[in-house]
């Protein structure tokens, strides 16, 4: 018996080993099936009472509690229908699912805000980096990467772990330009080497009709179905594979060279059934291996393999010439409790909490039966000399002997202690949860106002969550950029791709997006909404404190959009349409790109300001000199339409007077030419007005 079948009955105490995949012969097929069997069953094995316990989280999380189909549903209902003083079901109070969604809704409820930042001093780079940033806005809508952050967190909570893995997926995406075009002719495809572009098979690919361009996809396998070559460092695991169950007609298609026979006993042993949360067979799917290797020392290109429990599928280099130069494997890794010990997750959360949540059902349960035997009256007396007899009318005549009258009374059970100990249990919960006790209720200090108050409680709140907020958005800066990295292998130039950028106001725009942009060396950093509160609440207590205490430092426009007023279409007046109007053609003339001249009929006094704030950035200052000129250009052109309008109504005249540094390229007159005289009937200039009189001087001796 092997060292990994004894450890399946404790017989060995020694970790599991995994044979380097670089130490076998890659490119012998028996080799690398010995290799995913060998690692399979020890690894799973060695992590079994992991998985069983995030299974039971997963179980308890439901509010399945213990499993009602422990045999299967059809025995259930027999056990229950059959038995005829079955007992009542028993109260279950889902603590956990509480506790959960809290802490997923503190970390969920902090808007990220993805910033592409350049590794060079290049002003074309800093300008593909505002490009990319709204390619990865656009990536983020289309994927419903919101959706996919609750489900990661939730999954972090139950299981201690979750997993995303960034992948291509080429039968995605629009149509082909060149499908469209040729879709109806038999040519191959080739690269920009004008090569013939080779599938599995080593065979051409042929332009196809609704062959399609390809995009980036996110899995989410279950954390029983991942497996990470065990280190203690997770930065010096080498590999990841992981599991998914292929229905046999796709493989048939899909790998017709292979032998997919649905009555021979090559499938899996067992896979897990969410709805029973038990292991059920399924004889119609077979379970594939998938399988990355990062570029090493003895193993350059990296290595990608697609592996069934009979054959080897695929074995090939990693395909991404970026993921190979950075040493990146395509996935993230979210955790509960990253210690830095292994690369696995911890739950902590249920196992700090679920004996608490299983004590608290007990004493529900308890208060519930105690108050069944309150409900039944007592016929209490002292003496036997009691004769009851039911009468034929149904009442019940009852005599009775003795000094001391019989009486009826109704037993209390439940005493004030054990509701006192119901609230201490659910109050450590909280606690342990990490979650702050004033938002369940409880009054802060009188002397704060409303704005501090709910800034406190959300202070508290994110204090307590700021591990977990802080782990969150460092995995999803290593999603963005593992978006960035595939996406510069994978894009093409001929793809012709519209990416949708989200303007203000949430307005859409489509534009084409030319994947040369992605071609540079980028970094990615997240913020969230910064000292402003997150809450709705308190976010506008604020800024109506703001505005009260000081009026002049935000406008109404600004006021009204940080409100969120001015999302809808109901509050969009012209002063926010120009605004929006005018961020627009900022964006365009720092990309080099010409727009249109104002006219006399936009918002001059608010076009000039939009444009007037980039101007005083440090990228303004460092940007060539033909962007230099379109801004300059287009100001003093937006100058000029304002004197005009000045000169024809004082009110306007009046607000450039309050304008900060107006004007700033354009005047109606030379700057140092004299101001022009007065003129007269006859068009002829006016006499100087003539000097007052001076009244005589005493000479300096005569003063007194």
């Amino acid at each position: 018996m092997s060292e990994i079948e004894l450890s399946k009955y404790f017989l060995t105490k020694k970790l599991p080993y995994v044979k380097p995949l670089w130490n076998i012969n890659i490119k012998k097929e028996s080799e690398v099936l010995d290799w995913f069997r060998e690692c399979s069953f020890g690894l799973s094995e060695y992590f079994r009472p992991l998985f069983r316990e995030q299974k039971s989280n997963l179980a308890f999380f439901i509010g399945a509690g213990v499993n009602p189909n422990w045999a299967s549903p059809y025995t259930q209902i027999y056990a229950n229908t059959s038995d005829i003083s079955s007992p009542t079901e028993q109260i279950f109070i889902n603590d956990m699912y509480r506790l959960v969604m809290d802490q997923v809704t503190i970390i969920v409820s902090h808007e990220l805000v993805p910033d592409v930042l350049p590794n060079s001093e290049d002003y074309s780079d800093k300008v593909a980096c505002n490009v990319v940033k709204d390619w990865l806005e656009s990536m983020s809508y289309t994927l419903s990467t919101e959706e996919w952050r609750f489900k990661w967190e939730v999954q972090k909570k139950i299981f201690g772990e979750s997993f995303a893995i960034i992948l291509w997926n080429a039968n995605t995406g629009d149509i082909h330009p060149l499908a469209r075009k040729y879709g109806d002719e038999e040519m191959d495809m080739v690269d920009e080497a004008g090569q013939s572009v080779l599938d599995h098979g080593e065979k051409p690919v042929k332009v196809r009709k609704n062959m399609r361009i390809g995009d980036i996809q996110l899995i989410n396998p279950m954390p029983w179905d991942v497996m990470i070559e065990p280190q203690v460092n997770v930065k010096d695991s080498n590999w990841f594979y992981w599991v998914e169950y292929i229905d046999i007609d796709y493989l048939k298609k899909k790998y017709p060279k292979h032998t997919w026979d649905t009555k021979k006993t090559n499938g899996p042993e067992t896979q897990y059934d969410f709805y029973t949360n038990t292991e059920k067979e399924n004889p119609n799917k077979r379970k594939i291996f998938y399988l990355y290797h990062r570029s090493h020392e003895f193993m350059p290109e990296g290595r990608f393999i697609a592996a069934a429990d009979d054959y080897v599928l695929v074995n090939e280099p990693i395909s991404m010439p970026t993921i190979i130069n950075n040493q990146d494997l395509p996935l993230v890794h979210f955790k509960d409790l990253d210690l830095g010990l292994g690369n696995r997750g911890t739950p902590i959360l249920f196992r700090n909490c679920k004996n608490l949540s299983d004590a608290n059902n007990r004493i529900a349960n308890q208060i519930y039966n105690n108050l069944e035997m309150e409900s039944p009256k007592m016929f209490v007396h002292e003496s036997s000399g009691v004769d009851a007899q039911r009468m034929p009318n149904g009442t019940t005549a009852i005599e009775w002997h003795g000094n001391i009258k019989p009486t009826i009374e109704t037993p209390k059970t439940n005493t004030e202690s054990i509701f006192n100990f119901s609230q201490q249990i659910q109050k450590s919960m909280d606690q342990v949860a990490l979650q702050n006790p004033l938002v369940k209720g409880e009054t802060p200090n009188a002397q704060l106002d409303s704005f501090v108050s709910l800034q406190y409680f959300e202070d508290m709140r994110t204090q307590l969550a700021a591990p977990a907020i802080k782990g969150h958005i460092r995995s999803m800066e290593q999603l963005f950029r593992l978006m960035i990295t595939i996406a510069k292998d994978k894009y093409r130039p001929d793809d012709g791709r519209l990416i949708k950028i989200l303007g203000r106001h949430n307005t859409y725009q489509l534009k084409y997006f030319d994947p040369i942009n992605l071609q540079k060396s980028y970094d990615v950093h997240i913020t969230t909404t910064g000292n402003l509160a997150n809450s709705k609440a308190a976010r506008t207590q604020m800024l109506l404190s703001i505005k009260r205490e000081f009026p002049d430092m935000l406008t109404n426009e600004v006021f009204m959009d940080m409100l969120g007023l001015s999302h809808s279409k109901k509050f969009m007046n012209a002063i926010t349409a120009a605004v929006s109007s005018a961020e627009s053609e900022n964006q365009d003339m720092m990309g080099n790109k010409p727009v249109l001249s104002p006219t006399r009929f936009e918002d001059l006094i608010t076009h000039w300001d939009m444009h007037r704030i980039p101007m005083q950035t440090m990228d303004f200052k460092q940007s060539p000199p033909e962007i230099q000129e379109l801004f300059i250009g287009h100001v003093a052109a937006t100058e000029k339409l304002m004197y005009e309008q000045a000169a024809e109504s004082p009110l306007f005249l009046q607000k450039l007077d309050a304008l900060r540094q107006f004007p700033m390229f354009y005047t109606p007159r030379p700057v140092n030419e004299p101001p022009p005289l007065p003129m007269g009937a006859e068009g002829m200039p006016l006499p100087p007005p003539p000097m007052p009189p001076q009244e005589p001087v005493a000479p300096p001796q005569a003063v007194a």
